[in-house]
């Protein structure tokens, strides 16, 4: 629905009648663009906060004078259980009021920030203080602060997040090494898009290690996406697939590479290990760069298109820019 005006709100809040109801205020424009406006939409907002659900302010047009009042209003929403403010980047501010806000919610259950910044520390204080979170979306985030032990700490409690998207934002391989630390403590995973970092030192495996330890046990896994693999990472993937119980349910794959090591040969034979134990796997996406073009001879590819013929469910194959030698063609 749009809101013309404040009054419109008003009328949408008094005809739910008291009842848990979801309030969309996405994309909308003129309601808290100043201070006064801000302060006045929280006040309307505030009398029937107790019995909203689902709350969504994605691209709304929000002022910086605004957010202490709306994070105020926010806190009130004591039964709050989906909480949107993706593209919302004044709202989200650096501020540790979001953290406090967020602290308040004890029943939250999905909570999307994407394209927005965050202040780390506030947001790990927040995570500390509830448990209950089935899904965390942080896509494309700019972050405030270094990582510290309160983010790494809040992240590990949530055993029961099934989705965790954290793709192309803007993170240190520190950053990255708690959520895979953390990610350790959530074996009923579904859904997780995620990133390793970019030009770590040559030797460096630690990473490798983390993803091993962290895929490993995750039977539950529907989807599974990670950007920028390193060349020894495809050995660490294939290890976590067979070295737990597989994942069965999988029916979605997307590894890319690093912009400076393509897909080769080397990777062929780890790939084919994973397609091992993903039985039930619909759609395939293995790419490099856009820059640089995945390169396969008959010394992997043989191995890459014996594995691709043993998915019967496979519905959807995308192999990006791509060379194929003309041994293994047939």
């Amino acid at each position: 629905k749009t809101f013309a005006d404040l009054g419109d709100v008003q009328a949408a809040l008094q005809a739910a009648g008291g009842r848990m109801v979801p309030l969309d205020l996405s994309r909308t424009s003129g309601l808290a663009d100043t201070a006064e406006r801000a302060g006045e939409l929280a006040a309307r907002i505030k009398l029937t906060a107790p019995t909203l659900t689902s709350l969504s302010m994605s691209k709304a047009d929000v002022a910086d004078a605004a957010s202490q009042a709306l994070f105020q209003m926010i806190a009130a929403c004591s039964k709050l259980e989906h909480l949107d403010l993706r593209e919302n980047r004044q709202l989200c501010g650096g501020s540790s009021e979001l953290g406090a806000a967020l602290s308040a919610l004890t029943c939250l259950r999905v909570l999307d920030l994407g394209g927005t910044t965050i202040e780390l520390h506030a947001l790990g204080v927040a995570l500390q203080r509830t448990s209950a979170l089935q899904c965390l979306r942080l896509k494309r985030v700019r972050l405030t602060s270094s990582p510290s032990k309160a983010f790494e700490q809040g992240l590990s409690r949530q055993a029961s997040l099934s989705e965790l998207d954290f793709r192309r934002s803007c993170a240190d391989a520190p950053v990255l090494r708690s959520i895979w630390r953390a990610l350790s403590c959530m074996p009923y995973m579904r859904r997780l898009r995620l990133r390793l970092p970019i030009n770590l030192p040559a030797g460096d495996t630690q990473f490798d290690d983390l993803m091993r330890k962290a895929l490993c046990d995750m039977p539950f896994l529907e989807h599974l996406e990670i950007d920028y693999i390193m060349e020894s990472s495809w050995a660490a993937i294939a290890g976590s697939a067979r070295g737990g119980s597989g994942w069965p349910c999988l029916t979605f794959l997307g590894l890319e590479a690093q912009p400076d090591t393509p897909l080769t040969d080397a990777a062929c034979q780890p790939i084919a290990h994973v397609l091992a134990c993903t039985p039930s796997l619909r759609s395939l996406t293995l790419r490099s760069d856009l820059d640089a073009s995945s390169r396969f001879s008959a010394a992997g590819g043989i191995a890459l298109w014996s594995a691709l013929g043993q998915l019967s469910q496979l519905e959807t194959l995308e192999l990006g820019a791509c060379e194929i030698g003309a041994e293994c063609t047939e």
